[in-house]
Order: structure tokens, then C-alpha cells, then sequence
């Protein structure tokens, strides 16, 4: 079977919509996956964890939210990265805690080891445990670190894998 011209061509142009369509969902699929953003949640899913920082207190996400805007941190202490952003979230909370709090939330089985963290390092925020990762997977936190920054009403304002800039953080804020 052979094909005439004005067949021929719309084949091409068939198989080049394809691959072009394949393309934009694995480029946006990709970025997805760098990003973490989770595109279906637009509010941030409430939460009780207890309290590394203040053992025997539990920390309630939205009596938090009531007061400002947040940025949550979901890591680890085995975490390279996670460790590396303590200065930078010492900093915010220092010279920031006005404009919006910093609640870490440590994805682990134990407090044990942040508690060592948090002394060596001088931890100056709420640092809480999500023993059971039920937190990390309500937000679809798929590695570590994760930042999320919410609103009062806990509008997901920011989602990456990295912190915002503390401009962003700042507009994010206001």
C-alpha cells in the first residue's frame, strides 16, 4: 500500500503532534518530580506531632497557621542537605520570627538523634516528630529536604525540594 503525498504528510504531522505531546508531559512530569509540588493539593493538610523541642508539648499545624504564615521543613538528621539549611532557618528564625514561623518537622522513627542535632547545632524553632511519615505523605513529600510555605488559612504558597529565597519567603509572608 503506498501512501500519496497529502497522506504521507499527515502522517508526519500525526507523529510529530505525538512526540511533541509526549515531550511537554515528561518535561512537566519531570519538573514535577524536581519540585515535589504536590499539583492537587491547594491547602495544606492540618497536623498534631509531638514536640522534639519541647518534649511532652504537642504541636498543633493550625494553631500555628492562626498566628501567620509558616514554613514547614520536612527532614531528617541523616540527611546532608537537611543539616546544611540549619544555618540559613537559625537566621530566618532569628531575624524573621516576626513575619513567619519555621516549624521542622523530622521524618524519623526517633527523637533521639534530633535531639542531639538540635543541641549541637543550636536549633533556634519548633522542631516536631512524624514518627509514622503520616505528615511527610499527606503533603507527598517524596524526598528529603522539602519546604512548604503556608498561609494563615494553610494555602500552600511554596513547594520545592529547597528552601525559597528569604525574599520569596518574605513576599510569601506579606
Amino acid at each position: 500500500m503506498r501512501l500519496s503525498g497529502s497522506s504521507k504528510s499527515l502522517w508526519i504531522l500525526t507523529a510529530a503532534a505525538l512526540v511533541l505531546a509526549a515531550a511537554v508531559f515528561y518535561t512537566k512530569d519531570s519538573a514535577l518530580r524536581k519540585t515535589g509540588a504536590r499539583m492537587d493539593l491547594e491547602t495544606g493538610p492540618a497536623f498534631e506531632l509531638p514536640s522534639v523541642s519541647n518534649p511532652g508539648k504537642t504541636v498543633r499545624l493550625e494553631s500555628w497557621t492562626k498566628k501567620g504564615p509558616v514554613l514547614l521543613v520536612f527532614w531528617a538528621e541523616w540527611c546532608p542537605p537537611c543539616l546544611q539549611e540549619i544555618p540559613t532557618l537559625r537566621q530566618w528564625q532569628q531575624k524573621h520570627h516576626q513575619e513567619f514561623s519555621i516549624l521542622a518537622v523530622h521524618v524519623g522513627e526517633s527523637r533521639q538523634p534530633m535531639e542531639a542535632v538540635i543541641a549541637e547545632n543550636g536549633i533556634n524553632y519548633e522542631v516536631v516528630l512524624d514518627q509514622t511519615s503520616a505528615a511527610a505523605s499527606a503533603y507527598g513529600v517524596s524526598g528529603l529536604p522539602a519546604a512548604v510555605m503556608l498561609d494563615k488559612d494553610r494555602k500552600i504558597l511554596y513547594y520545592g525540594f529547597t528552601l525559597p529565597s528569604l525574599e520569596d519567603a518574605l513576599k510569601y509572608a506579606h
